[in-house]
Protein backbone atom coordinates (compact mmCIF):
# COMPACT_ATOMS: atom_id res chain seq x y z
CA UNK A 1 0.00 0.00 0.00
CA UNK A 2 2.60 2.49 -0.99
CA UNK A 3 1.73 5.77 -2.60
CA UNK A 4 2.60 6.16 -6.23
CA UNK A 5 1.20 7.29 -9.52
CA UNK A 6 -2.54 7.60 -9.18
CA UNK A 7 -2.45 7.78 -5.37
CA UNK A 8 -2.21 4.03 -4.66
CA UNK A 9 -2.83 4.12 -0.90
CA UNK A 10 -5.76 6.51 -1.24
CA UNK A 11 -7.29 4.41 -4.02
CA UNK A 12 -7.10 1.29 -1.86
CA UNK A 13 -8.62 3.11 1.10
CA UNK A 14 -11.39 4.60 -1.04
CA UNK A 15 -12.25 1.23 -2.59
CA UNK A 16 -12.53 -0.33 0.87
CA UNK A 17 -14.79 2.45 2.12
CA UNK A 18 -16.99 2.14 -0.96
CA UNK A 19 -17.20 -1.62 -0.48
CA UNK A 20 -18.28 -1.16 3.14
CA UNK A 21 -20.92 1.39 2.17
CA UNK A 22 -22.28 -0.30 -0.95
CA UNK A 23 -21.57 -3.96 -0.14
CA UNK A 24 -24.90 -4.69 1.53
CA UNK A 25 -26.88 -2.86 -1.12
CA UNK A 26 -25.01 -4.71 -3.87
CA UNK A 27 -25.61 -8.13 -2.31
CA UNK A 28 -29.31 -7.33 -1.79
CA UNK A 29 -29.63 -6.16 -5.39
CA UNK A 30 -27.96 -9.30 -6.75
CA UNK A 31 -30.31 -11.43 -4.64
CA UNK A 32 -33.36 -9.54 -5.90
CA UNK A 33 -32.25 -10.01 -9.50
CA UNK A 34 -31.75 -13.73 -8.98
CA UNK A 35 -35.14 -14.16 -7.39
CA UNK A 36 -37.01 -12.08 -9.98
CA UNK A 37 -35.27 -13.85 -12.86
CA UNK A 38 -35.84 -17.28 -11.24
CA UNK A 39 -32.15 -18.18 -11.17
CA UNK A 40 -31.32 -17.07 -14.71
CA UNK A 41 -27.62 -16.08 -14.51
CA UNK A 42 -27.78 -14.42 -17.95
CA UNK A 43 -29.97 -11.68 -16.45
CA UNK A 44 -26.76 -9.84 -15.59
CA UNK A 45 -25.57 -9.64 -19.20
CA UNK A 46 -28.80 -9.22 -21.17
CA UNK A 47 -28.89 -5.44 -20.89
CA UNK A 48 -26.47 -3.22 -22.84
CA UNK A 49 -25.43 -1.16 -19.80
CA UNK A 50 -24.47 -4.24 -17.79
CA UNK A 51 -22.59 -5.62 -20.79
CA UNK A 52 -20.62 -2.37 -20.95
CA UNK A 53 -19.70 -2.53 -17.27
CA UNK A 54 -18.65 -6.18 -17.58
CA UNK A 55 -16.48 -5.33 -20.61
CA UNK A 56 -14.81 -2.47 -18.72
CA UNK A 57 -14.16 -4.72 -15.72
CA UNK A 58 -12.68 -7.38 -18.01
CA UNK A 59 -10.37 -4.77 -19.54
CA UNK A 60 -9.15 -3.73 -16.11
CA UNK A 61 -8.29 -7.37 -15.47
CA UNK A 62 -6.82 -8.28 -18.86
CA UNK A 63 -4.72 -5.18 -19.64
CA UNK A 64 -2.27 -5.61 -16.72
CA UNK A 65 -2.00 -9.31 -17.57
CA UNK A 66 -1.15 -8.51 -21.20
CA UNK A 67 1.37 -5.90 -20.09
CA UNK A 68 2.97 -8.41 -17.72
CA UNK A 69 3.17 -11.11 -20.39
CA UNK A 70 4.45 -8.64 -22.98
CA UNK A 71 7.41 -7.81 -20.71
CA UNK A 72 8.31 -11.50 -20.59
CA UNK A 73 6.82 -12.51 -17.28
CA UNK A 74 8.94 -13.13 -14.21
CA UNK A 75 12.64 -12.86 -14.87
CA UNK A 76 15.12 -15.08 -13.15
CA UNK A 77 18.16 -13.27 -11.88
CA UNK A 78 21.48 -15.08 -11.93
CA UNK A 79 23.21 -15.12 -8.55
CA UNK A 80 26.17 -12.78 -8.19
CA UNK A 81 29.54 -14.50 -8.13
Amino acid sequence: MTGGPGGGAFAVWLSRVMLLLAGGVLIRSLGQTQSSEQGNVFAYVERPLSETFIAIAALFFVLPLVKYLHKGGPRSVAPAE
